[in-house]
């Protein structure tokens, strides 16, 4: 990695939250699955995931108690519980897991 990916890897960094969630929905189920899964898998908190992501629920960068990375609660319960999470986009999503994206 040269000195300006790691520049940019940095700002990315500053740029988005270490704590975030995104609500699953029909147009981001399959991409913010695919990640859920490594995830879960990586945690030892899944093993052999069957199921996916269903909409509706909130994608965690990482869950406050578990390691599911994921809340099936309302999202104003969850934000409520747990403040300092912040929401972000899809394409904010992007950047934080792929560190290859560019801002």
């Amino acid at each position: 990695m040269n000195l300006l990916e790691k520049i940019m890897n940095l700002l990315k960094k500053k740029l988005h939250p270490e704590k975030w969630y995104i609500p699953v929905t029909e147009e981001n189920q399959a991409e913010l699955n695919s990640w859920w899964t490594n995830q879960a898998l990586k945690s030892g908190w899944a093993d052999g995931l069957s199921e996916s992501l269903k909409m509706g629920v909130l994608l965690l960068s990482k869950h406050p108690s578990d390691n599911s990375y994921y809340w099936g609660g309302h999202e104003e319960i969850f934000f409520t519980m747990y403040p300092s999470y912040q929401k972000i986009t899809l394409e904010q999503f992007r950047q934080i897991t792929n560190p290859n994206l560019k801002p």
